[in-house]
């Protein structure tokens, strides 16, 4: 039930006092509201009834209630929103600055609706309105409050338009979010909860992106849980996404993810182990390197040194360098020799020079 209205409260048949951004964002999203000309805010204000968009440290700063308080003699400000619950949804530095000045008294406008029993989709919608007039005319959210209305902006279904207009965020930081949040809504959906899921940043968002998410169930759930247990990097998750749909089944997808599971079985051991980030093994990383050497083999003169004080430091890497490969070789064949059905030459060929690129976080279509 709503609180009783005070019979200092003065209700005005039109509404004359919004600003027009306090309107346009109410139409915008539905709320009807009634105008009070002179609201008690000592009666019906509460710190305890709050539309909560920030951290309750950040709400009425000292100083910025100084200075409304100064301008307010001066200055007509806008109305402040509050529900039919009471419930301040606009408007805690006026009040607390009237206060400061001994007013009891400010303009309002009043939603017609409860914000207390509301559903959630609709309590969603009465943080977007007060986040986005926070934004709009207040002190802007702090970045773990913007993501946190950035999140609930997603779960209403706006599109990036819509979130960049109200709340001032870049695209691509929307865009980056939602790449979060869409994964984490497929994760649940394959069955694989918070406690399961280590990936973090850029894996995780990857795991979020339209490529990734094209695969069907069982696909999407193997790379999930490989891109777990490996640990791989957002390149890693897109390339074997890529590689998996264009096997043209599920099952050949699977057969796919399974195999590279067993290409990076030791990495996997070492990442258990190590329950922290992890690269690709070391001898893959190798043949990386391997890979930018081997391009120049028609034309070897170019990886000389020709900078004289720079020519014996490059000598003496070189040497080393001949010793400790010349010693990898010899204990590469030795594997290979006790190692049934694999040929010598089966795998010389180097990777190429192959990078650890993270792909464009600012495209949705990767």
């Amino acid at each position: 039930m709503a609180p009783p209205q005070s019979s200092a409260d003065k209700a005005s048949a039109t509404i004359t006092l919004a600003t027009p951004v306090q309107m346009a964002e109410l139409n915008r999203l539905r709320f009807n509201v009634k105008e009070i000309a002179q609201m008690d805010v000592i009666a019906r204000v509460s710190k305890d009834r709050r539309v909560q968009v920030r951290e309750a440290d950040n709400y009425g700063k000292k100083e910025e209630v100084t200075s409304y308080a100064a301008q307010m003699g001066q200055s007509v400000f806008p109305p402040i929103i509050m529900t039919l619950d009471d419930y301040l949804a606009d408007g805690n530095t006026r009040v607390e600055a009237a206060k400061v000045r001994g007013d009891r008294f400010l303009p309002a406008l009043v939603i017609q609706e409860n914000y207390a029993t509301a559903d959630p989709r609709r309590k969603l919608e009465f943080h977007m309105l007060a986040a986005t007039l926070n934004n709009q005319n207040g002190r802007r959210q702090t970045s773990k409050e913007a993501r946190k209305t950035l999140v609930d902006a997603l779960k209403l279904g706006w599109r990036v338009e819509q979130i960049v207009r109200a709340l001032g965020t870049k695209a691509t930081e929307v865009t980056k979010v939602k790449w979060e949040v869409d994964a984490r809504d497929r994760l649940e959906k394959v069955g694989m909860q918070n406690g399961q899921v280590r990936a973090t940043g850029t894996s995780l968002r990857a795991l979020g992106k339209p490529v990734v998410l094209a695969l069907n169930f069982e696909p999407y759930r193997a790379l999930a849980s490989l891109a777990m247990d490996a640990g791989l990097n957002a390149s890693e998750i897109l390339t074997i996404a890529k590689e998996a749909k264009a096997t043209g089944s599920d099952q050949a997808a699977l057969d796919h993810i399974a195999q590279v599971r067993l290409e990076n079985d030791e990495r996997i051991l070492n990442y258990t182990m190590l329950e922290g980030p992890s690269k690709p093994p070391v001898a893959r990383q190798l043949r990386q390197r391997l890979g930018f050497i081997t391009k120049f083999a028609a034309s070897p003169g170019v990886l000389v040194e020709t900078n004289a004080p720079s020519m014996l430091q490059h000598q003496t890497a070189l040497d080393a360098s001949i010793s400790i490969l010349s010693a990898v070789r010899d204990l590469q064949a030795e594997r290979i020799s006790l190692t049934e059905g694999i040929n010598l030459n089966g795998d010389a060929t180097p990777d190429g020079d192959d990078t650890d690129d993270e792909g464009d976080e600012g495209t949705e279509d990767n």
